[in-house]
């Protein structure tokens, strides 16, 4: 009997053993991934999209009458007249239409003179 307890106790040894000792230290790796990929969401998803808002909300801001501008749903107009939440375009001789200021989408004109410019730039770098 003193034979077979002799020898569980002899195969229980190393499982003794390894329960005993202390535990080690966990590597810094998964907190550094979980910061590395947050750090990458910032610059690839919230950083360029914080800029383009305050680009738009420049642009917005700095509406004056007689502006040429597009709306979001493409109707093309002259600023006549400006309120804080709206605008009213001429769209044709005796046509005006009222929509909300964050309607507008962008100056038509400005879209035009940043593509001339690219447009520049790339014949430029051709030669």
């Amino acid at each position: 009997m003193f034979s077979s307890l002799a020898s569980l106790s002899f195969q229980l040894t190393p499982f003794l053993a390894a329960i005993e000792e202390p535990p080690t230290e966990q590597p810094a790796f998964p907190w550094m991934s979980i910061v590395l990929i947050g750090g990458l969401a910032w610059f690839l998803l919230i950083a360029p999209e914080k800029k383009i808002r305050k680009e738009r909300t420049a642009m917005l801001n700095a509406l004056k009458k007689n502006d040429s501008v597009v709306t979001n749903g493409g109707l093309y107009g002259v600023i006549t007249r400006l309120d804080d939440e709206s605008v009213t375009l001429r769209v044709d001789k005796d046509v005006h239409v009222r929509v909300q200021r964050g309607a507008v989408a962008g100056l038509p004109n400005a879209n035009q003179e940043e593509a001339k410019e690219s447009a520049a730039k790339s014949e430029t770098e051709d030669k």
